[in-house]
């Protein structure tokens, strides 16, 4: 079988000599497992250099076997007999999958998500199918041991494959945005209408050449125009949209978000939402200016653990050191953040604001910090995590980014905490609130207390606003 054009465009493009680090997202069902055994069998009959292997890795040992034994195929396609002793070791068994030329000590071998089975390898070319599926936290570690291992052979070469991942903080997000050396991206726009052809064919450039793929595309289009379900998977995997495969409870839509985002001026009076840290988790403060919507935040982790560390068990990707280079993440104190001094920053930052807005189970925390830093005087809002009071929070933030009352500053840390944010509900009455834990599909370890914060600000931000715009009346009492 002749590599397709997309294929064959790929394959020139990872042939070239500055090419270390390969990224190519393409929609399910392509060809890219046909092609990633195509470059680990080249890389056995000649391409690679002697005495090193191919390397295969995937979210699960079943899956990276699939490739294996593509290229297994194609070695004997072009002649060879792996069953052969005396010229191969070949090993397909639950547990190791190798074959190996005895004469120049090329191999292949596919491994699963374990890091560790990455660890003391001596390759030449790693091909890493669907990264955005591994569990959160053992990408990145895969990732620390594969860039380990890849200064013991001249040239080595990282490929990574797959479908878009759910969220620009994963590592191949930002591969595919020009962080490797060359990048290939099939994908639907977000502006292109989901079930025209024509973005089919953007993310399935394998539409007009395999007769399965497009009666199953077209089918899925049917599905998807009937079922919520069905359209979060046709739009993930079928359009290559970067978006989660399941119907998620999202506060607000991605696009949205991107679409609001601003550099609005911080004019008037402005109003914090706190949300503290408790444990290990991050505390953030939340600045929202109600007469010109401008919204900015300032997270803060404690100091026992750097934030490389957090954000490979959060399974956070970059995100963690990004936000930190531009400023709007720190850390303070030792083992946990001290209220005080997160405040006292804040201070420093956004001004003195009009009202505080937080959670009431810590209220007593919150109001002896603010006394330390001076706010004492400054108007303190209780508001619950429980549907009711949540509820209202979530609706009035929503309404505010929808009518454009809301100019989030570009950030990387607003953007990461709401990419994890989900709700649970709603419940008899309707109300919504920010999933805590495991509930609706949210991660146990993912962190959005800078977008709880956020949630908190602009809702008071807007009752306040909405308060003071209504005009003043007065009794004249019952008219006769």
């Amino acid at each position: 079988m002749n590599p397709l054009p997309w294929q064959a465009r790929f394959l020139r493009g990872l042939a070239r000599p500055n090419v270390r680090t390969a990224a190519l997202a393409v929609a399910r069902s392509n060809g890219k497992s046909w092609l990633a055994g195509r470059l680990a069998a080249d890389y056995l009959l000649g391409g690679g250099a002697e005495h090193s292997e191919c390397v295969i890795v995937a979210s699960s040992y079943t899956q990276a076997k699939i490739i294996f034994r593509y290229a297994v195929r194609m070695v004997r396609d072009a002649g060879h007999d792996p069953d052969e002793r005396k010229a191969w070791h070949y090993r397909d068994g639950a547990n190791v999958a190798l074959l190996r030329n005895r004469e120049d000590g090329r191999a292949i071998r596919a491994i699963g998500s374990d890091p560790r089975r990455a660890h003391g390898r001596v390759f030449g070319c790693f091909l890493w199918d669907e990264p955005a599926q591994f569990p959160p936290g053992q990408a990145e570690a895969m990732l620390a041991a594969v860039r380990t291992g890849a200064g013991k052979v001249r040239r080595t070469k990282i490929v990574a494959l797959g479908t878009r991942p759910a969220g620009a903080g994963h590592w191949f997000a930002e591969w595919l945005a020009g962080g490797a050396d060359y990048v290939q991206c099939h994908a639907a726009r977000p502006d292109d209408p989901p079930y025209q052809l024509r973005t089919i064919r953007r993310a399935n450039p394998s539409y007009d050449y395999l007769p399965a793929l497009r009666e199953d595309l077209l089918s899925q289009r049917i599905e998807a125009r009937a079922d919520p379900v069905a359209r979060a998977r046709y739009e993930a995997l079928a359009l290559n949209r970067g978006t989660p495969d399941t119907a998620v409870r999202v506060l607000i839509d991605a696009e949205v978000w991107e679409r609001i985002e601003g550099d609005a001026l911080p004019t008037g009076p402005c109003v914090w939402g706190v949300d503290l840290a408790l444990g290990e988790s991050m505390a953030a403060v939340a600045c929202y200016w109600p007469d010109t919507g401008r919204l900015e935040a300032l997270a803060a982790f404690s100091g026992d653990r750097s934030l490389t560390e957090r954000a490979r068990r959060d399974g956070a990707g970059r995100a963690y050191a990004r936000a930190a280079e531009d400023g709007r993440l720190i850390q303070l104190g030792h083992r946990t953040v001290p209220i005080d001094l997160l405040l006292r920053e804040a201070l420093r930052r956004f001004g003195v604001p009009a009202a505080l807005a937080g959670d009431r189970q810590r209220a007593r925390e919150l109001l002896d910090a603010m006394d330390a830093v001076g706010l004492g005087g400054v108007a303190w809002v209780k508001r619950g995590a429980g549907f009711l009071s949540a509820g209202e929070d979530i609706r009035d933030f929503r309404r505010a980014c929808l009518e454009d009352r809301v100019t989030p500053v570009p950030s990387v840390l607003l953007r990461h905490c709401l990419s994890v944010a989900r709700l649970a509900g709603p419940d008899d009455a309707g109300n919504w609130k920010l999933a805590r834990k495991a509930e609706s599909g949210r991660r146990s370890r993912s962190r959005d207390d800078a977008i709880a914060a956020a949630i908190l600000a602009v809702a008071e931000g807007s009752r306040r606003r909405a308060t003071l715009g209504r005009p003043s009346w007065r009794s004249l009492g019952v008219i006769g």
